[in-house]
C-alpha cells in the first residue's frame, strides 16, 4: 500500500505536469516554438525550469504534447469536420485566445522534423481523415486536396480574425462570419 507521501508526491508530479503543459500551451500559443524558452515556460508554471526536462524530455517533447493536448476538431455529439457548432467554437476559441500551438504548427514553418511530423499527424487524424470519410460516398474528385484546401481555408479564416488585419472580418459578428465560413467552405467538399 502507497504511504501518504507516495500520494502527495504523484499528485504533486500530476499538477505540476499539468502546470507545464498549461504554461507551455499559453506561451508557444502567445510567442510559437522559436519565441518560447523552457525557462520562460517554468516560470510560468511557477516551478524550477529544470522540470520541463524531467516530464517533458525537451522543448520539442512538450511542444508536441501541448498540441496533442490541443483536444481533437469533432466532439461526440457530429462527426462532421465542418459542422456548424465545431467551426463556431473553433472561430470564437481562436478569436478569444489566439491561435493554438497546433494552428501554430500548421502554418509557421520549423525546421523541427518531429514537431512538423507531430502536427501533420495530428491534423490527418482530427481533420482530413474524417474528412475523407465523410465525403467518400460522394465520389468526389481529388478528395484528399479537397479536404486539406477546405482545411487550410478554415485555418486562413480563423487566423486572418484573430490577428485583426482584415478590419471588417476582425469587426464582423461572429454568426456571420460562421456562416459565411460555411459557405465558402462547403462547396469544396461536394460534389
Amino acid at each position: 500500500m502507497a504511504t501518504t507521501d507516495d500520494t502527495v508526491r504523484r499528485r504533486d508530479a500530476v499538477r505540476t505536469r499539468q502546470a507545464l503543459l498549461s504554461s507551455a500551451r499559453e506561451l508557444f500559443g502567445a510567442k510559437g516554438y522559436a519565441g518560447t524558452t523552457l525557462r520562460q515556460i517554468g516560470e510560468r508554471a511557477g516551478v524550477d525550469p529544470a522540470l520541463v526536462a524531467r516530464y517533458f524530455g525537451s522543448k520539442t517533447a512538450i511542444y508536441i504534447a501541448s498540441i496533442e493536448a490541443d483536444g481533437p476538431t469533432a466532439d461526440a455529439a457530429t462527426t462532421q469536420v465542418f459542422a456548424q457548432g465545431i467551426v463556431d467554437r473553433l472561430i470564437e476559441r481562436i478569436t478569444r485566445v489566439g491561435a493554438s500551438p497546433l494552428l501554430q504548427a500548421v502554418v509557421l514553418p520549423t525546421s523541427d522534423d518531429e514537431v512538423r511530423d507531430a502536427a501533420r499527424r495530428i491534423i490527418n487524424e482530427r481533420t482530413i481523415t474524417p474528412l475523407l470519410q465523410e465525403t467518400e460516398p460522394s465520389s468526389l474528385d481529388r478528395p484528399r486536396l479537397r479536404a486539406e484546401i477546405a482545411a487550410a481555408a478554415l485555418t486562413g479564416i480563423v487566423l486572418a480574425r484573430s490577428a485583426g488585419l482584415f478590419e471588417t472580418l476582425a469587426a464582423a459578428d461572429h454568426d456571420d462570419v460562421v456562416e459565411l465560413t460555411l459557405r465558402t467552405i462547403r462547396p469544396i467538399l461536394e460534389a
